[in-house]
């Protein structure tokens, strides 16, 4: 699958691990969630040709949406 095969590009690139989700009533919709090491990077790294290349090659449609967070507080039990 592809999110794994381009794990090393990621990790190059200041991925710090990553959260992958699909929805329950739709599984073809996919929602990831990484952890970047600087903002920065995390928009270099959506900018890459190569992330567009390997999204068509493991058959995504269509253009992602693209949001770049920051955590304001964490829980848990």
């Amino acid at each position: 699958m592809f999110f794994y095969e381009h794990q090393p590009t990621r990790q190059k690139r200041g991925s710090k691990g990553a959260h992958l989700y699909h929805n329950s009533q739709k599984p073809n919709d996919l929602i990831i969630v990484f952890k970047w090491d600087t903002l920065d990077n995390a928009r270099k790294f959506a900018e890459l040709n190569d992330l567009q290349e390997q999204m068509e090659k493991a058959g995504a449609i269509g253009t992602p949406d693209v949001y770049f967070l920051e955590e304001v507080e964490s829980f848990s039990k």
